[in-house]
């Protein structure tokens, strides 16, 4: 049953409940919360529970004393027997940590079967995959205090024990939103299901949630287009962003009286709340938290200023306790994509007065109050808000921007998406156009406007709500939508590596999980004792429609060359984390033959696209990626004076006084290697 936002669809379960009380059902709901209510509604032949609840009276119990909400890359690497304090081993165990999450997620039965069933999706290192299946090992160990057990964990062992429900029908609701561990259960049962749910408020994929409605197969489908929650306004909004996914159905609004006078503020993240709480605070207004003001993590800023300030002893996180000071911190949420720090890191970066932050949380907490009232506005994120409704709704300016693609010039040949250059957004017809937008940021769009019950307003987007998305898909009927910029460069000429199949260029590589630690020895850029050569070489078409060839340096590279360049990336552009890029890519090369495309998924991956030029520089200067022209002669520029930059770069002690060259020197073929590489590089940025 496709249900959209506020068309009854805990009222129509109530309903098929009651007209079949000879059955005995299970409704099984998003959360406690809602388990609570849908038990003082639903009839007597109906059992409301949670998947987790069912699991805990299972299996669960037996681990109540070890029993946790999560486990921190601090935890793991304890566990491990990894140094905490060293990072490249924090990291090895945060992708572990990834790893068992996606694991205990999936609805495989072991790690061998989830090894096999992400290949093509995910490629998770060796040492990530050996370190998670020795903490699934300590977790699932009563006997073990070292690695809690999570909630998903004792999921997984309800998951494997195969277990046989015994119930007529099984309503699953949010089913937009449902784990496959879950999907495994419920396709392992005999009975009838009914799913319902609405797909587009789909938002928690980064989860690893899948849609159960577009796998249940060859069901009977049903849908409620009819919204009692909201009147006309709202619903004209939200299918304006249902007309970019082709919804060919619209959303009727039948809202007629009024509202309670109840108003929210809601916004993609924990930040953009912080600010408005603030602004209220200062205006002596009191406000509700939706689910709970300690669900906004607020003394995780608190540790962060804490640690910022270097009061250690004052911080309360053991995992930002174990970092020597906040730049380490802040580097590691960058390349490990921890996104609530990330955020917190912002804020703080960018307030004026970040010592006063642990007064102004102090503050902030005494205006908030335990129910909403009409004087009292709610704060709540777009996540936390699902199955709330409010009278109206202010959205904050943090949401995703999307990026209208007009066009086409009469300069196609130039125009970064001409035929050439974004063939995708081409076809026998013409131009198509495209909205660059990814689907989940739409989804939460969706959830958040349709939270209102009579008004809904943003400064992010002028009145009437979204109407230019809806002028675009009229102007360009055939438009796409894509999540990002990177999916409409030409794919990539460079042939499929083993064990791939072709059409998955996109996924072959993903920068962000390949090991950055070896077995057994510290992390080398290069492998020494790898013999000298290039992969295949790889094409790859710039913006200009300049076609430029690179290939991988599979040899060693000089230590005190990587040192010099890396330095010098680290002190101009010190806004990326230059240690891990080059780690990263020294392990894609092992299975990519592609320099440009790893480069440009890795980088699509951690956001980090529009610095794919200057990265792809970098890993040239440092000697990892070559072109075929990738010789140049020693020579000092002109003005130099007869100095040579590239000897004092590398502290050599060959470079004469005056007029020094490299042809004047005799040296080893991999040190005058490094030195023409050196030279190129220094040449290049002129110091």
């Amino acid at each position: 049953m496709l249900a959209f936002a506020g068309t009854g669809k805990t009222t129509t379960l109530r309903a098929y409940a009651r007209e079949r009380p000879q059955q005995r059902m299970l409704y099984l709901a998003f959360n406690r919360t809602v388990a609570a209510e849908a038990r003082e509604s639903f009839p007597t032949n109906v059992t409301c529970s949670t998947i987790h609840a069912l699991a805990y009276r299972a299996v669960g119990y037996r681990y109540r004393h070890q029993l946790r909400g999560s486990i921190r890359a601090n935890q793991a690497a304890i566990a491990l027997g990894l140094d905490q304090r060293n990072h490249k081993e924090l990291v090895l165990a945060d992708r572990a940590l990834k790893v068992l999450q996606h694991f205990l997620c999936s609805g495989c039965n072991d790690l061998a079967e989830f090894t096999g069933a992400v290949s093509y999706h995910q490629r998770y290192p060796r040492q990530a995959l050996q370190a998670a299946s020795r903490l699934w090992e300590l977790m699932v160990d009563p006997t073990s205090s070292c690695v809690p057990m999570l909630h998903d964990g004792y999921l997984k062992l309800y998951q494997l024990s195969r277990p046989q429900l015994r119930f007529d029908v099984i309503l699953l609701d949010e089913a937009q939103d449902t784990n496959p561990v879950t999907l495994k259960i419920l396709a392992d049962q005999s009975c009838s299901r009914v799913f319902v749910g609405d797909p587009h408020q789909q938002i928690y994929q980064f989860r690893h949630a899948t849609n159960a409605i577009a796998s249940a197969g060859h069901w009977d489908e049903l849908a409620l287009t009819g919204s009692f929650r909201f009147g006309a306004a709202i619903a004209e909004a939200a299918n304006h962003l249902l007309a970019l996914k082709g919804e060919p159905r619209q959303l009727r609004g039948l809202r007629s009286t009024s509202p309670p006078e109840t108003s929210a503020f809601i916004a993609r993240g924990n930040a953009a709340i912080y600010k408005q709480a603030l602004a209220l605070a200062h205006q002596g207004k009191q406000t509700y938290w939706c689910g709970g003001i300690d669900g906004y993590r607020l003394q995780q800023l608190l540790d962060l200023c804490h640690l910022k300030r270097g009061e250690q002893s004052q911080i309360r996180d053991p995992f930002i306790a174990a970092f020597k000071g906040y730049g380490e911190l802040c580097s590691y949420a960058e390349a490990q994509d921890v996104r609530d720090i990330k955020a917190w890191c912002h804020l703080i970066d960018r307030h004026d007065h970040w010592q006063g932050i642990p007064e102004e949380i102090a503050g902030i907490k005494r205006m908030a109050v335990s129910s909403i009232t009409p004087d009292v506005m709610a704060l709540t994120t777009a996540h936390k808000s699902k199955g709330l409704e409010f009278g109206s709704v202010t959205l904050a300016d943090d949401f995703h921007g999307h990026d209208l693609l007009h066009g086409a010039p009469t300069d196609l040949k130039n125009w970064e998406y001409g035929p050439q250059q974004a063939p995708a957004l081409w076809d026998e017809q013409g131009y198509r156009g495209g909205v660059v937008l990814p689907e989940e940021e739409l989804n939460l769009r969706y959830v958040a406007l349709t939270r209102a019950q009579q008004s809904c307003r943003s400064p992010q987007w002028s009145a009437p709500m979204f109407a230019d998305l809806a002028n675009y898909v009229k102007d360009y009927p055939r438009f796409l939508l894509v999540d990002s910029h990177e999916v409409l460069k030409p794919k990539l000429t460079a042939g499929t590596p083993s064990g791939l199949k072709q059409g998955d260029e996109a996924v072959m590589v993903t920068g962000k999980e390949v090991s950055s630690v070896q077995q057994g020895h510290d992390p080398e850029p290069a492998l020494s004792g790898e013999s000298a050569g290039t992969e295949p070489v790889a094409e790859f078409a710039t913006q200009a429609g300049q076609t430029i060839t690179l290939s991988w340096f599979q040899g060693a590279i000089d230590p005190s060359h990587v040192h010099v360049v890396t330095s010098h990336y680290e002190r101009r552009y010190p806004a990326l984390n230059w240690d891990w890029l080059l780690l990263e890519f020294s392990e894609l090369r092992v299975v990519s033959s592609d320099p440009a495309g790893a480069v440009a998924v890795m980088l699509g991956k951690n956001q980090l696209a529009s610095a794919q030029q200057l990265v792809e520089r970098f890993l040239m200067d440092v000697g990892l990626v070559l072109q075929p022209d990738d010789v140049v002669a020693l020579q000092a520029p002109e003005g130099t004076n007869g100095e040579c930059p590239v000897e004092e770069l590398v502290e050599a002690d060959e470079c004469t006084k005056e007029g020094a060259t490299g042809s004047e020197a005799v040296e080893e073929p991999a040190r005058r290697s490094m030195r023409k590489r050196l030279a190129k590089f220094w040449m290049r940025v002129g110091q």
